[in-house]
């Protein structure tokens, strides 16, 4: 099954990473700061686009699911699809809507399980690249994931990525 992936225009692509321009985009997100699992952000996000919103409505899955960890808080999100102008609000509380702005990512690929060991291998991966481009993050480092949990891992698309300064990017070959 293939689903809508959120837009982007591709700035730049070498071996260990890609630089791309995204433009602003809305999720709903789940956050937690007790021992919430990815099962239960996921069926609590799911649920969310079955319908269990205040319009009924449901709404098309689109890729990347993003999910980010640290030591306060655990966060999943889906992205709304550009055709909602206007999402339903969510009925489960640990559910927010979010608007995110556009800007410039710097992104790494890799392949293997959705598990957080591998999202924290590949973060000080990508680390390092923005060490040796000289790139400046302006926040977090996100996982974005691509396909199914029935996806056999060697087949599995997964990213990590991060905003960098716009003035920081050199598309330098």
């Amino acid at each position: 099954m293939s689903y809508k992936s959120l837009h982007y225009e591709l700035l730049m692509k070498k071996e260990k990473f890609e630089v791309r321009k995204y433009p602003s985009f809305k999720l709903v997100q789940f956050e937690s700061y007790g021992d919430s699992d990815s099962t239960t952000a996921f069926q609590a996000l799911f649920n969310y686009i079955q319908g269990q919103n205040d319009d009924g409505k449901k709404i098309a899955m689109t890729t990347p699911v993003f999910q980010e960890k640290d030591s306060a808080a655990f966060r999943m999100s889906f992205v709304i699809p550009r055709s909602i102008e206007k999402p339903p609000q969510p009925k489960d509380p640990q559910l927010t809507l979010v608007q995110k702005n556009g800007g410039v990512y710097i992104v790494h690929r890799y392949r293997g399980a959705q598990s957080f060991e591998n999202l924290e291998k590949y973060k000080k991966v990508l680390e390092n690249i923005l060490l040796e481009r000289k790139y400046v993050s302006k926040g977090i480092i996100l996982g974005a994931f691509y396909n199914s949990p029935f996806t056999f891992p060697f087949l599995k698309h997964n990213e990590v990525l991060t905003e960098i300064e716009g003035e920081s990017f050199q598309p330098v070959y």
